[in-house]
């Protein structure tokens, strides 16, 4: 089965597929690919988003509710993946394309739970750093789905509900650290971002951080590189007041106060 997976990027290249609206399912021939009468279905929004391959009829292989993107990886603009794409809420998409890795999952999730896909609104990086925790620490899928419902008193309030979520990341379950989250700004959210958002958030620090309006990425990866040389409580001051997105400049001022304290 991992030689024929291994092989299903080929199908973006070779193969045709259909939409069948009154089942929410687009069904993608993959007989170009393997020489056989098998069909990859991926089903839109109002059913759920999931994914599975057929042959003859029956299911040969459906994938574990953990599944990263070799699927469609960055093809979500393919052509013959347009109708399923329209299925999607555009809100949603347009928070969804930085979070790579767990693209499908999340929408397999968020598209099921109502609680979950509105957290994902107001905090969608919270939800991929669930994603990724349950993914490093190989979490079966009873795991990852107690937390997709919430209990009464915590859908209720979705604070809360985020509280908990940020418990089961094992960062601070704090006001903070969730308004820390919520301002963290990159294109793109992969390893090395998931790394760098737990390395800040030990940083003890959430209070003078909030300080600041938005935490870009590359202001944190060089927050995280002066931690590793420097007393962050004499740079701390300098680096809040920095608000533009410009690396090079804060690197300047940071120099120029390790000259200050020489001197």
């Amino acid at each position: 089965m991992d030689r024929y997976l291994q092989q299903l990027p080929q199908l973006f290249v070779v193969s045709t597929a259909q939409w069948h609206g009154d089942q929410q399912q687009l069904h993608i021939d993959l007989q170009p690919v393997f020489q056989r009468h098998d069909r990859l279905v991926l089903t839109g929004w109002e059913r759920g988003v999931e994914w599975w391959i057929v042959r003859d009829g029956q299911i040969l292989f459906q994938p574990p509710l953990l599944t990263d993107d070799w699927l469609i990886g960055d093809g979500f603009d393919h052509p013959f993946l347009k109708p399923w794409v329209a299925t999607l809420p555009p809100s949603i998409m347009a928070l969804l394309m930085r979070y790579r890795g767990q693209r499908l999952t999340l929408l397999a999730l968020i598209s099921r739970y109502p609680a979950l896909c509105e957290l994902f609104e107001q905090q969608p990086t919270l939800l991929w750093l669930l994603l990724s925790v349950a993914q490093e620490q190989r979490w079966s899928p009873a795991q990852l789905l107690a937390y997709c419902q919430p209990s009464t008193s915590d859908h209720a309030n979705l604070s809360s509900y985020a509280l908990v979520l940020l418990t089961a990341c094992g960062l601070p379950a704090t006001q903070a650290a969730l308004t820390v989250l919520g301002k963290i700004q990159n294109p793109v959210f992969c390893q090395h971002e998931f790394g760098q958002i737990r390395a800040l958030m030990a940083l003890d620090r959430l209070e003078v951080l909030n300080q600041r309006h938005t935490l870009p990425m590359a202001w944190i990866d060089l927050l995280i590189k002066i931690k590793d040389h420097q007393d962050l409580d004499d740079y701390l001051p300098v680096v809040i007041q920095w608000q533009e997105d410009n690396v090079e400049e804060l690197l300047v001022r940071y120099f120029k106060h390790l000259e200050s304290l020489v001197i």
